[in-house]
């Protein structure tokens, strides 16, 4: 395997303990918004229960149904990145964050990664590629191991690794399935609209017995060669956990959240729908800051942007194209400052 050249990050790897879907997409986001210049995270996890993760945007309210999901034991959760639904069971899911103009930002990041996780595999005996082909899908297209997307890993044209991305303040956040067994036909069971799931490819039957330990040192080594840099086992910074325990209860947890994508507020606000009263037809600003943040709807931390997105219905001064470059809606242009704040 060719080793790429450091991009001068320091890297922090956490093997964390299995976790429900509002626990895990908690703790990701904590880690995005903790994000430091210069340093890059490594989150490895699993599910402690069969879980439906929603896209961001994905239409999926009225779409499920919640009671056959309660007798299967299956839960739900709407992630904070994009894509479409996928069921979690058994999978290591791994979940990046680094500097958002890393390799050129979004794009670019989204290739290194895949690159990586290739690289890994390879180890285990799978003959994996980043496909250069593929359909690009809209968030309402159904479940994201139906058909393979430009850039994603394959086997055989098989899906294997479904992955997803946001960019948050100054990191890029991505997460992703990596199957080990089982296919995704549950889906078809809960919502009855969307097309069957063809069965992705699994790690087992492709190389037989493998251990999830075995799976996250490979993917860990796989990154480490293409992407470079310093790699260390490490622990949650301080307040990371605090902050990932007020994401779980106030929005990973929260039932209005995963279906009907509520906005979330400060840190001391109530967790608000767009329909409440107090909310009226008008976007709410704290002050002149806010606007010359950017209001951009694409970074779910920003609360301005997230309100203007709910009521002019996706209009926003940037938005991103299918391949996760930034381009213009109401802006006519933008330029970053030479510190990249």
């Amino acid at each position: 395997m060719a080793s790429a050249k450091g991009n001068g990050l320091t890297w922090r790897v956490i093997f964390d303990e299995a976790g429900t879907g509002a626990h895990n997409m908690a703790r990701d986001h904590a880690l995005a918004m903790s994000a430091r210049r210069g340093e890059g995270v490594l989150r490895l996890y699993s599910w402690s229960a069969k879980t439906v993760s929603f896209g961001r945007h994905e239409p999926a309210n009225e779409l499920y149904d919640k009671s056959a999901a309660d007798a299967a034991g299956i839960a739900f959760v709407r992630r904070p990145t994009g894509g479409r639904a996928v069921l979690h069971n058994a999978e290591l899911t791994y979940g990046l964050v680094l500097p958002d103009r890393t390799y050129r930002g979004p794009k670019g990041v989204y290739t290194k990664i895949h690159e990586g996780l290739a690289h890994g595999l390879a180890q285990l005996g799978v003959e994996a590629e980043v496909a250069a082909g593929g359909v690009v899908l809209t968030p309402d297209a159904g479940p994201c191991f139906q058909v393979p997307a430009p850039g994603e890993v394959v086997v055989g044209g098989q899906k294997l690794v479904g992955s997803a991305q946001v960019r948050i303040g100054n990191a890029l956040l991505q997460h992703g399935s990596i199957i080990l067994d089982g296919d995704q036909s549950d889906l078809n069971q809960l919502n009855s609209t969307a097309d069957p799931v063809p069965a992705p490819a699994t790690l087992r039957a492709l190389v037989g017995e493998v251990s999830t330990w075995d799976l996250a040192e490979a993917i860990t080594g796989g990154l480490r060669g293409v992407l470079g840099g310093q790699w260390q086992e490490g622990e949650y910074r301080s307040g990371e956990l605090e902050e990932a325990a007020w994401l779980e209860s106030e929005r990973y947890g929260n039932d209005e959240w995963t279906w009907r994508q509520l906005l979330l507020g400060g840190r001391d606000e109530k967790v608000h729908s767009p329909l409440d009263e107090c909310y009226g037809g008008t976007v709410v600003v704290a002050g002149l800051g806010d606007i010359l943040g950017g209001m951009n709807a694409a970074a779910p931390n920003d609360i301005v942007a997230q309100q203007h997105q709910q009521f002019v219905n996706l209009m926003t001064l940037l938005d991103y194209d299918e391949e996760a470059m930034p381009r213009s809606d109401l802006a006519e242009g933008w330029e970053v400052s030479d510190d990249d704040r």
